[in-house]
Parts: C-alpha cells; structure tokens; sequence
C-alpha cells in the first residue's frame, strides 16, 4: 500500500492548475479507496487504470468548477453592464415619447436599478453577447413599466 501511495502522490502533480489542496487529498483518498477495492492480485495495469480514472473524474470536477466560477464572474461582469444601459434605454424611451416628459430619468433609473439587477443575475447564465444583454435590458424595463 506504500508503494501505491507514493506511486498516487507523484500523480497528484497531474491534477489541472486550479486544483486546489482539498482536490489533491481527494485524489489521494479517493485513489486509495478505490485500490483497495480491488483484488489483490490485480495487475499492475488495473491499479495503475484505476488510479488515472480517479485522476480524470477530479480533474473534471476541477474543470467544472473553474466553468462555472468563470461563468459567475462573467454573468456579474453583464448583469453590471446591464445596469449601466438603464438610463440609456429611458432616455430613449422618453425621446420616443413612450414616457412621460416630466419623468425624472435619473429617479426612475434609481429606482429601476435594483430589479433590473436581480432580474439580470437570474436571467443570465454568462454565455450571452453584448447585444443580448441590451435587449435583455429592455425586455425587463419594459415589463417593470406596464
């Protein structure tokens, strides 16, 4: 089992870079685990299989969370750039006509901003364009105005 162990910790360094502590002892026990599970008289090939399937499961769990830690940075990033067109859509609301022309613009985006920003942190899932995000942005202030 030594031998294992050692064989499992010069492995370790073959886990992505966003591997984290916590990910390295996890392929580490969990390799361990599964080792033990096997037969004893398991081929070399067979120990050393099992071991890269467990280095393959953490280094996709690895993976999955950089994405969606990637993703929630992007979808604050939009949700931010969401925010900052309200004024901008009102203005041309209002040019259009469609509000009425005593509306304070800079009151009515103050109060529009939280929703809008909610709404945008739900709505979004990271992958949309710039172009989706203002019409998004419209959609929603459109709707908050009915």
């Amino acid at each position: 089992m030594g031998q294992d162990r050692h064989l499992i910790e010069s492995l370790v360094g073959k886990l992505p870079l966003g591997a984290t502590e916590r990910d390295r002892s996890a392929f580490v026990r969990r390799s361990l685990e599964a080792l033990s599970r096997l037969e004893q008289n398991a081929s070399e090939l067979a120990r050393l299989q099992t071991i890269d399937n467990i280095l393959q499961e953490v280094s996709a769990e690895v993976a999955h969370r950089e994405e969606e830690d990637r993703l929630a940075q992007k979808r604050k990033s939009l949700t931010g750039l969401g925010v900052s067109q309200i004024f901008g859509y009102l203005s041309r609301l209002k040019h259009k006509g469609e509000l009425e022309s005593d509306v304070s613009l800079f009151d009515l985006e103050r109060e529009l901003s939280p929703e809008v920003e909610e709404i945008l942190l739900e709505e979004l899932d990271g992958d949309e364009s710039y172009d989706d995000v203002t019409e998004l942005v419209g959609e929603i202030i459109d709707d908050l105005l009915e």
